[in-house]
């Protein structure tokens, strides 16, 4: 994080990525993968994990890690249009700056984030591995970003069939294709609908008209939830609700001491 947050966290030296286009925008990548992968004994007691993830530009990242490893070189947007060559045309310049050419970093997962990744790859990635090899049952929570993770747990020498839980909205998205992606890695794949479209709320009608597509462990969140016979009818109510009270405090924010806005 480049501003810490009064949130509990657990910190593994992580400096905030560079740009993609420059030869090394996570010159750290080996001692965050590191550093993740050794904070699975600290997690031992619990039975499963869910990994999730947010950056900013994480799709173009996650494309070129995919692209470096010589996996197939397909990502999901939280825009309605998904601008595909133009994070295409990212990666080529990324790639070329790295000196890299597709599938250079097949069997080295943190050459592949070093050179053409972000901090959030090598993090998330180390954790996965770690809580593996601790015995943790790990689902990735996400969608083509997650699936980046898998492709570089891969790459780490991981073996054994991970889940991934999305959201129908990626699942639905032709220019993502994380259906294939997943099948390529071995991933057993759910894609929960929170039935949104039946929703006029305009947070959750923004999804209905094919924006976001995921966030931070929501298709996790809803498989789980969906496990537990929890009725799609009260995540969206809930969610409402939520999303009300945070737009509520945003507008009676005091401004010079009084007022509103």
């Amino acid at each position: 994080l480049a501003v810490p947050t009064d949130a509990s966290v657990r910190a593994v030296g992580a400096a905030p990525g560079g740009d993609v286009r420059e030869p090394e925008p996570v010159p750290d990548a080996a001692t965050i993968f590191e550093n993740a992968r050794g904070l699975a004994p600290d997690i031992s007691k619990t039975d499963e994990l869910l990994v999730a993830e947010t950056i900013p530009g994480g799709t173009t990242t996650a494309l070129g890690v995919l692209t470096a490893l010589g996996e197939r070189p397909v990502v999901s947007s939280s825009l309605a249009a998904n601008p595909l060559e133009r994070k295409r045309a990212v990666v080529e310049e990324g790639l070329a700056a790295s000196d890299l050419s597709v599938g250079d970093a097949d069997g080295d997962p943190i050459d592949a984030i070093r050179l053409m990744g972000d901090p959030v790859l090598a993090a998330a990635t180390g954790l996965v591995v770690g809580s593996l090899e601790g015995g943790i049952d790990v689902t990735l929570a996400g969608g083509t970003q997650l699936a980046a993770v898998a492709a570089l747990a891969r790459h780490a020498g991981v073996d054994r069939r991970l889940p991934l839980a999305t959201t129908t909205f990626v699942a639905d998205d032709p220019t993502a294709d994380v259906a294939s992606l997943a099948a390529d890695l071995d991933l057993s794949l759910t894609a929960t609908d929170p039935e949104f479209g039946s929703s006029d709320h305009p947070a959750m009608a923004a999804y209905a008209r094919g924006e976001a597509k995921e966030g931070v462990g929501m298709g996790g969140a809803l498989a789980l939830s969906d496990r537990a016979g929890v009725p799609a009818a009260d995540v969206r109510e809930r969610i409402a609700a939520i999303t009300d009270r945070l737009l509520a405090a945003r507008e009676t924010v005091g401004v010079d001491g009084g007022g509103s806005r």
